[in-house]
């Protein structure tokens, strides 16, 4: 019996029937360039599951319109996220838009249409964006207030379920 391919070279040898660019690799995570995602296989029908929905036809389309191509790097779920994604889940949260919002047909191919890109669905904002834009809040509010002294007032109230709510307010005592 041959010995075993290492894993990089059968990475490798899975994503050469595919035209080239489209997915790329570094031995470890297949990146799939029109997507923008990165595809963990342990097997090859991973990957051809990937490339099988009809999203991935419109990602591969859009991806050969356009003339930029996105630069392929491992990371890890913390860091190097989508700017995009994030500055869509920065602006849906500021204009108190819910998630659900960008699963609308209309909404998502407006976005998709002006921004050549295709827009992730609420759960995936909800998953790996919102916790990113909340720590990048909390960071700036902190960065605001620094060492000076602060205020802080809570205000309970219920709203028209009568659930209870707690707001918080905080503010710096010098300027």
């Amino acid at each position: 019996m041959p010995p075993a391919k290492p894993k990089h070279r059968l990475i490798r040898d899975w994503i050469k029937p595919f035209p080239e660019g489209i997915y790329t690799t570094d031995g470890k995570i297949i990146f799939c360039q029109p997507c923008g995602k990165k595809i963990q296989c342990s097997i090859k029908s991973h990957l051809t599951q990937h490339n099988e929905p009809d999203k991935q036809s419109e990602n591969f389309e859009r991806f050969q319109k356009t003339a930029t191509r996105q630069q392929f790097l491992a990371f890890s779920q913390t860091e190097n996220v989508d700017p995009f994604s994030k500055d869509l889940c920065n602006a849906l949260v500021g204009a108190n838009i819910p998630f659900y919002k960008v699963n609308n047909p209309s909404f998502n191919d407006f976005l998709s249409k002006y921004c050549n890109r295709s827009v992730p669905v609420e759960s995936t904002l909800r998953k790996n964006y919102l916790k990113v834009c909340y720590e990048e809040t909390m960071e700036r509010i902190k960065q605001d207030i620094g060492e000076s002294f602060v205020w802080v007032s809570v205000d309970e109230t219920t709203d028209t379920l009568g659930r209870f709510v707690a707001n918080l307010l905080v503010g710096s005592n010098w300027p």
